[in-house]
């Protein structure tokens, strides 16, 4: 558990810091240095480790090359409607769509992965669900294509979070899973920033030397944090954990960064979301209780 709560609690700060990154950054270009320094510092994290041999197994990523891919075309296309979606209708409206990756997960988890939950605990993620809902559809207006691009992301989060947890059933190269979709990230960001700038127009080719040194920092932060440390504990908590335990979990976050996204950006939180929010919390504590027995043992 201990590797799951490193996760969520990493999870938080790299979202505050890309939040406030993305205010005065391209998209394309955060996400292109998000990725090249996560990419650099997962490599020298494996390399110090001596992890040499396990980074370049190719004939293991080949072994699992349909997981393989499904797990970095998954988190590329989330991670980039995430993007979009923090920018067009804040942090906060955002991470609380991203409970719905717990009802996709779950279900998942229960029809095909053995993953069994109670009546009692089925109930509990419906409410879940509602008061997501609720939380949705009150607030101040923001764009319906940004809340679009934010459900869709959940697919590809889930997706992403179901092949990471397959990967690691089958005893795959975490070390090599990494890289290549580290590596993979940045190369097509990369392709992106490039069509951008000489297609386009849209970028300045100057952009990427005239950052601050300010924000070059966060982002060289956030990519060690989000980019190489989030991964290898989510790996690590994936290991112990059952998949709908993981989701139940980390389906508190939103309303923690939904708190920061009001606090440090002014982000508005109305008082029926605050309602809702509790709700979510108290509707994953109860998920994450022991089972109740199915049959009471009458002496």
């Amino acid at each position: 558990m201990i590797w799951l709560f490193a996760a969520f609690i990493t999870n938080i700060i790299e979202q505050l810091i890309i939040r406030y990154s993305l205010d005065s950054l391209d998209i394309i270009v955060f996400a292109f240095l998000f990725y090249l320094f996560g990419t650099f510092f997962t490599f020298l994290y494996h390399f110090r480790k001596k992890h040499t041999e396990k980074i370049f197994d190719w004939p293991g990523a080949v072994k699992e090359l349909p997981l393989l891919l499904t797990y970095i075309s998954a988190a590329f296309l989330a991670n980039a409607l995430w993007f979009v979606s923090v920018v067009s209708i804040g942090l906060g409206m955002t991470a609380f769509i991203l409970i719905f990756i717990r009802i996709i997960v779950t279900t998942y988890s229960y029809l095909f992965m053995q993953d069994k939950i109670g009546t009692d605990k089925a109930i509990a993620l419906v409410i879940g669900f509602g008061a997501l809902l609720v939380f949705s559809a009150t607030g101040y207006e923001v764009p319906t294509w940004g809340v679009l691009l934010a459900f869709l992301s959940c697919f590809g989060f889930a997706a992403e979070t179901i092949a990471r947890k397959k990967l690691v059933e089958r005893k795959a190269n975490i070390e090599n899973m990494l890289i290549l979709r580290q590596a993979s990230s940045c190369i097509l960001w990369g392709v992106l920033l490039l069509f951008s700038i000489y297609v386009l127009g849209d970028i300045s080719s100057s952009v990427l030397h005239s950052i601050e040194m300010t924000a070059l920092g966060f982002i060289i932060l956030v990519a060690f944090l989000g980019g190489m440390l989030l991964h290898l504990f989510s790996f690590q908590a994936m290991k112990t954990v059952r998949l709908s335990l993981y989701e139940s979990i980390n389906s508190m976050k939103p309303v923690v960064i939904a708190s920061i996204g009001a606090i440090f950006f002014g982000e508005v939180i109305t008082t029926l979301q605050i309602i809702s929010g509790t709700v979510v919390i108290v509707s994953s504590l109860y998920f994450l209780r022991p089972d109740l027995p199915s049959k009471l043992n009458v002496p």
